[in-house]
Formats: structure tokens, C-alpha cells, sequence
């Protein structure tokens, strides 16, 4: 039930957000050693430019039930990409939308497996995946590759 506003930097163990917290996280890179990004509950979440980086084992899983807005950094080596698994990490990331769940950057895990299922009505779940496996399921709106999702140039 708390509020924060988290910064960028290093998370050793992860990063997990539940309950009623209403979070916002700063633009940036969080680099997560040993250990995940978890949303659960009905957390609020606002994460404008924000990019996970997953440096060793750790999932992400993010269950709706709630509003999430995360759009990923604008420029930078990481441009378009929300989440970026270390090379030859082969975690899981799921994504589930039961709220208004709005994701609009590149997920990249080229081992990752994806789980995908959107319920809500408003639920934008990534722009691009660059993953090994991917399931998608789920009884509502699932729009992948949305308007809003960074395109890349190959210049």
C-alpha cells in the first residue's frame, strides 16, 4: 500500500512490486543481479524510459490486475528495448494483462521462453519480441506490434 519512486542503478535480488503500491520508476537502466522483475496485485506502476536488464538468473513475470505503463528509453544503447536478458540466459517472462496494461518496447532474450496472455480490454503487451519460444493466449484485446512501439531503423 506504500508509494515510491524507484531510481536506476543496480538491484541485487531483484526488484518485486505487489499489493496496492502505487510505483513510479525513474527513467533509466535497472540492472537486476540474481534476481527478477516482479508486478503482482494491484500494483500501480508508471515506468517511462525504463529498460530491465537482467544480468544473471532472475524472470520476469508480470501480472496485470492493475495499471502498468512502461514505455522503453528513447535513446541510448538500449533505445526501444523494456526488457534486455544477458546473452545465453534462458529465464522465463510472462506477461499477463488483467487491467490496463500498456508495454510498448522490445523484449530481447534469445533463450527466453514467453508467455503472453492479455484479458483486459486496453492491453498492449510489447512492440517486438526476440525470444526462443513464445505462447500466446487469452480472452481479450492482444496487440503486439502496436502503433506506439519503437520501430528500428538498420542504419
Amino acid at each position: 500500500n506504500d508509494t515510491a519512486v524507484l531510481q536506476p542503478g543496480v538491484y541485487s535480488g531483484g526488484i518485486d512490486l505487489s499489493g496496492n503500491a502505487v510505483v513510479t520508476m525513474e527513467p533509466g537502466v535497472y540492472y537486476l543481479d540474481d534476481g527478477g522483475f516482479s508486478i503482482s496485485g494491484n500494483a500501480d506502476v508508471q515506468a517511462d524510459g525504463v529498460m530491465i536488464y537482467i544480468a544473471s538468473s532472475g524472470e520476469v513475470r508480470i501480472n496485470g490486475n492493475g495499471e502498468i505503463d512502461w514505455t522503453p528509453p528513447d535513446s541510448g544503447t538500449y533505445e526501444g528495448f523494456c526488457v534486455f536478458y544477458e546473452r545465453g540466459l534462458s529465464e522465463e517472462f510472462h506477461l499477463s494483462g488483467n487491467g490496463d496494461m500498456q508495454v510498448t518496447g522490445a523484449i530481447y532474450g534469445t533463450g527466453a521462453e514467453a508467455n503472453l496472455s492479455g484479458n483486459g480490454s486496453a492491453d498492449t503487451l510489447g512492440g517486438c519480441y526476440i525470444v526462443d519460444t513464445m505462447e500466446i493466449t487469452g480472452n481479450g484485446d492482444l496487440i503486439l506490434g502496436h502503433d506506439d512501439a519503437r520501430h528500428f531503423d538498420s542504419e
